[in-house]
């Protein structure tokens, strides 16, 4: 196991433990500033899995409005589903 797999693995293991950050970390091998690095990168990591982008089909139809917004310039913004 490499040092990334190993503190991801640490990161959800403190987790599931209900243990504050520092019970946790008086049992393990690291220390406190090196285990908020890879808290950090570990956010980083589920961002993106999360956060990733889905393809929608712009060919299929869509003719039923649902909301209209109108304002006073004359920007009208309809959205239809």
């Amino acid at each position: 196991m490499n040092t990334k797999e190993e503190m991801y693995a640490a990161i959800e293991l403190w987790q599931k433990s209900g243990l504050s950050k520092k019970q946790f970390l008086a049992e393990q091998k690291f220390s406190e500033p090196k285990f908020n690095y890879w808290i950090s990168k570990w956010k980083l990591s589920q961002v993106s899995e999360v956060g990733s982008f889905e393809q929608i089909d712009l060919n299929t139809s869509k003719t039923s409005k649902v909301l209209e917004i109108s304002m006073s310039s004359g920007l009208k913004i309809s959205v239809f589903a």
